[in-house]
């Protein structure tokens, strides 16, 4: 799962790559998957031209919430975290994509087969370019998408954004370390809640105010908080514009990241 985030001149977004399984199975029946072939599984003499398919965002989540789930099917191509000079004699060919949202000058790499999801646009005109690459980062097909964001209603209860960043295992065995960007509408609060492990919390936006352990304290951007395992604490954004941070967690493998408490 992957989330991104990118200033120009149009302004601040949140990309949010989520992977839902269940879009990927259902919408795929009646869209990009209808119109290309995907890869075989068996060593071929000879290699097909590769080639990317791209639907337009579905038209419900763009529409009701502004969110871009785009739909897509790589031809003659297995989407694979595999990557190097190594792979490229790899038969069915192996790849991944490069997408790029608007005038950004970085792209992330994705090879989930999974739909793409954004999150957090601008209300406006909007372009994402996915392209095909191989193992080695060369272009093998692209193309591109050009949607509108709706402009938000003028009453909106507030949200929360997860981007999830990085995971990975420790040396102790059980534990793990996962890493995410968490960004606050004004006025949300997130209920009580604990970890199995420790949090450490660096603030990135706004004013937000955390009570952990009955004990309340208000943090601005280049504080830091560390939070206990199993210690119950809630994060409240008592700011008026966004309010964002980023949670380390060192935790049991294997357990729920977090855990409501009432």
């Amino acid at each position: 799962m992957t989330s991104l985030t990118h200033a120009n001149a149009n302004g601040r977004f949140l990309l949010l790559v989520v992977t839902i399984v269940f879009f990927a199975i259902t919408a795929a029946a009646q869209g990009a998957g209808d119109k290309c072939r995907p890869a075989g599984v068996i060593r071929l003499a000879s290699e097909a031209a590769s080639k990317i398919v791209i639907d337009p965002p579905l038209a419900e989540p763009l529409a009701t919430r502004g969110v871009a789930i785009i739909l897509y099917c790589a031809e003659n191509v297995h989407l694979v975290p595999v990557f190097g000079s190594g792979a490229l004699a790899v038969s069915p060919r192996a790849g991944h994509l490069h997408v790029r949202v608007d005038d950004a000058s970085w792209v992330w790499a994705d090879a989930s087969g999974n739909p793409i999801i954004l999150m957090g646009l601008l209300p406006g005109q909007h372009r994402v370019l996915i392209e095909l690459e191989d193992t080695n980062h060369h272009a093998l097909d692209k193309a591109s998408v050009t949607f509108v964001v709706p402009a938000k209603p003028a009453a909106q209860r507030p949200e929360v954004r997860r981007t999830d960043l990085q995971q990975h295992d420790l040396t102790a065995p059980g534990r793990e370390v996962v890493q995410v960007r968490v960004d606050f509408d004004a006025g949300y609060a997130f209920p009580k809640h604990t970890h199995f492990g420790e949090e450490i919390i660096y603030v990135l936006e706004g004013t937000l105010e955390y009570t952990i352990d009955g004990k309340t304290v208000s943090v601005k951007p280049g504080d830091v908080l560390f939070v206990p395992a199993g210690v119950v604490h809630s994060v409240r954004n008592i700011g008026t514009g966004n309010g964002a941070e980023l949670a380390t967690y060192i935790v049991e493998k294997g357990k729920p990241l977090i855990t409501l408490v009432k």
